[in-house]
Formats: C-alpha cells, sequence, structure tokens
C-alpha cells in the first residue's frame, strides 16, 4: 500500500524540494505546484480524507486539499500534457515501491472514478525540469 511518506518522497524527487519545503506556508509556484500534486496522489492512491492530507501538510481547512485536487483534476480534464505526465511519471514511481498496488496511469480511456475523460502522455516525453 502506498504511503503519505512514499508519494512525498516521489513529489520532492521530481521537483527538487524538501518535504519541509511542501509543508511550509510558501505559496511560490515552485513549492504550491508539487504541493497540489502530492494532494492529488495521496487522495487517488492513499485512503487519506481530505482532513488527513491538510494535516500532513500543516493546513486547518480540509478545503484547502479540496481545492488542490480540483485544481489538478480540471487541469487533466482541460488535457495539460504537462500535469498528464508528471502524474503519469509520479505514478510509474510509485508503482516501483515493492508495497505498491500498482496505480494504473492515466490513460485515454474514461477514468471510472470520476467519469472525466481524462489524457495520456508517452513516459518518453516526460520531462519535469523548471516549472
Amino acid at each position: 500500500m502506498i504511503q503519505p511518506g512514499d508519494v512525498v518522497e516521489a513529489v520532492c524527487a521530481c521537483f527538487g524540494v524538501t518535504p519541509a519545503n511542501l509543508r511550509s506556508p510558501a505559496r511560490t509556484r515552485t513549492v504550491s505546484e508539487p504541493r497540489k500534486i502530492a494532494a492529488y496522489l495521496m487522495r487517488e492512491h492513499t485512503i487519506m480524507s481530505l482532513q488527513d492530507i491538510c494535516s500532513y501538510f500543516r493546513r486547518s481547512d480540509h478545503t484547502t486539499a479540496l481545492y488542490w485536487i480540483r485544481s489538478c483534476r480540471k487541469d487533466i480534464n482541460d488535457g495539460s500534457l504537462y500535469m498528464i505526465a508528471v502524474i503519469n511519471q509520479l505514478t510509474e514511481m510509485l508503482n516501483s515501491l515493492p508495497t505498491a498496488n500498482h496505480i494504473m496511469p492515466l490513460s485515454h480511456e474514461t477514468d471510472t472514478d470520476h467519469g472525466e475523460d481524462v489524457g495520456v502522455i508517452s513516459s518518453s516525453m516526460i520531462h519535469i525540469g523548471g516549472l
């Protein structure tokens, strides 16, 4: 089973930030973008509630996590190749963990959990570098 720390470790490795950065009150894009992606992955691939996610990131209101997650879903549904690539790369990283339940990457098929159409991009096209 994927743990919150696994998600944070993968996100930090991809974006070159630290767990302390993600938990900080910083609002710069270099920190806020990885934070919202981590929140999205925690919600999708762990049993964490919105309040659990907010507590993990030292926020008090569950609607903050809801905003982050909806923002990621909107980017995915709008066909953001960047967001789709990042989520797919992180999903692959999480799947490589010995405790993973092998999460399915995003595809052009309808997302059965949310009834929304999402896109896919080849992992060979992924480059996360700077935002």
